[in-house]
């Protein structure tokens, strides 16, 4: 996006809280509280369970992907070959094909 990808970027944070504000603000006065604050309390349990998974499963720790490990890999050469300033190996080249 060159240049405009900033800008697009902050359009689309600004949008997104909008969206979220515009769900979690109350609408009926004479509705129960649970029916006010559903989306709220949905998103909160969600995020809730999302960072306990995230604390005790550690599926991060558990990639097999090169590129997951792309630092230890060439840290390991490295110690491996004894050449402290070698460089990082590259496991991935970029593609030059566009979609």
């Amino acid at each position: 996006m060159g240049k405009w990808g900033w800008v697009v970027n902050i359009a689309a944070l600004i949008y997104g809280v909008s969206a979220i504000m515009n769900m979690l603000w109350p609408r009926s006065p004479d509705a129960a509280w649970y029916i006010h604050y559903s989306m709220f309390l949905t998103t909160a349990v969600v995020l809730g369970v999302g960072f306990l998974y995230m604390l005790l499963a550690k599926p991060y720790d558990k990639g097999n992907d090169p590129f997951g490990d792309a630092w230890t890999f060439s840290k390991q050469k490295q110690l491996k070959n004894k050449t402290p300033d070698a460089e990082p190996v590259i496991l991935a080249k970029k593609s030059n094909s566009s979609i």
